[in-house]
């Protein structure tokens, strides 16, 4: 019976020592930074819709597309190209205004935090019923306010807003107004 047990006792020691060994010899290493800090921390495309004020005083918000650039990093470029469109009552306004700016963020986990500032310029056409269509160039400049959070792999989900000041042409006279608008969509890590 001494013997049985002594033989069991080898045994497990032996098991121990196996296991021990594997562990060590398995070549597995920690990753030194976690894989999603990392694509939080790259370059993003973004793409998204949201709401966006028209220029008509009369119209609702008009519902946009967001194509954008966001550099990586702690800071980095903003590129933007939106368009937005809205029949309401007869009118028709559709506009395009494409804008560059930098960007501060701060690394939050997987997701990233950033404010940024940009200025760019594009245009409004406007039609009515029975008048001829209306145009006018517009410029803005403004601050933004965002979040970036990794979902798993290179894809993500990205939220902006953004109070822009814009100046352009109404009824024969140079127009101010702010435009705030609120984006929501998905990011990729380039």
């Amino acid at each position: 019976m001494l013997a049985a047990l002594a033989s069991l006792v080898h045994a497990r020691g032996a098991l121990a020592q196996a296991v021990e060994a594997s562990e060590i010899d398995s070549g597995i290493q920690p990753a030194p930074a976690s894989e999603q800090q990392q694509i939080a921390r790259s370059d993003r495309g973004i793409a998204g819709v949201g709401l966006t004020p028209t220029v008509a005083t009369a119209l609702s918000p008009a519902v946009g597309v967001r194509l954008g650039f966001r550099g990586g990093g702690s800071d980095g470029a903003l590129l933007t190209l939106d368009t937005s469109r809205l029949q309401d009552r007869g009118v028709s306004e559709w506009q395009m205004l494409g804008s560059a700016g930098w960007l501060w963020a701060r690394d939050l986990g997987s997701a990233r935090l950033w404010i940024g500032a940009s200025a760019g310029g594009g245009f409004v056409m406007q039609t009515k019923p029975g008048q001829s269509a209306l145009a006018s160039g517009v410029v803005g400049a403004g601050p933004s306010l965002g979040v970036d959070a990794s979902l798993g792999g290179p894809f993500g989900m990205w939220a902006e807003g953004q109070l822009f000041g814009l100046l352009y042409r109404r009824d024969g006279e140079v127009v101010a107004s702010p435009a705030p608008s609120a984006w929501l969509g998905a990011s990729l890590a380039l």
